[in-house]
């Protein structure tokens, strides 16, 4: 089967198909799968364009996206222009909560006292998941709803725990 040789062959049926392949691998009915040829593509050719044709606008500059120092000067102009608009919807918003400190939190439940951060969505990454984030209390299992922030910083509930405990001939 022949097929013609069209750059523009773009269709999703079965012919289309076995046509784009056929101009990229010319002997595709090869009696092995090793005897299959790739056909490279053709390199494009490049045409330089003297600077002293840099300044003139033609349409081989538009054809091939080529920008002449005037539109980077407008294109620097319009991009001054935009960095001053603020849109009215993102003024309200929430900064990223995704760095926050760790602090200490106590269980509602069984009132222990842990260090580290509870789960929260960003709003600027809601994506973003940090393993190590409480998403409930690591001694009862008790759910997020019933961790608060403490009272008490991690440093004087490390006073606490490292404080001696008295002895039997104290009491």
């Amino acid at each position: 089967m022949e097929y013609k040789l069209s750059k523009e062959i773009l269709g999703t049926s079965p012919t289309d198909i076995a046509a784009r392949l056929s101009i990229r691998y010319p002997n595709l009915s090869a009696s092995s799968p090793r005897g299959v040829t790739y056909r490279p593509k053709e390199p494009k050719a490049f045409v330089r364009t003297p600077l002293t044709e840099m300044g003139k606008k033609s349409e081989s500059d538009l054809n091939n996206n080529l920008a002449t120092r005037v539109d980077m000067s407008l294109a620097a102009n319009q991009s001054q222009e935009l960095k001053c608009e603020v849109p009215v919807e993102t003024m309200g918003r929430k900064p990223c909560i995704c760095m926050r400190p760790s602090i200490a939190y106590e269980c509602g439940r069984c009132h222990q006292l842990f260090h580290g951060r509870v789960a929260e969505i960003c709003d600027k990454h809601p994506s973003e998941a940090f393993l190590m984030d409480f998403q409930q209390c690591p001694y009862c299992v008790a759910p997020i709803s019933l961790i608060k922030p403490s009272n008490l910083s991690w440093e004087q509930i490390c006073k606490f725990e490292e404080a001696p405990l008295p002895d039997d001939d104290d009491l």
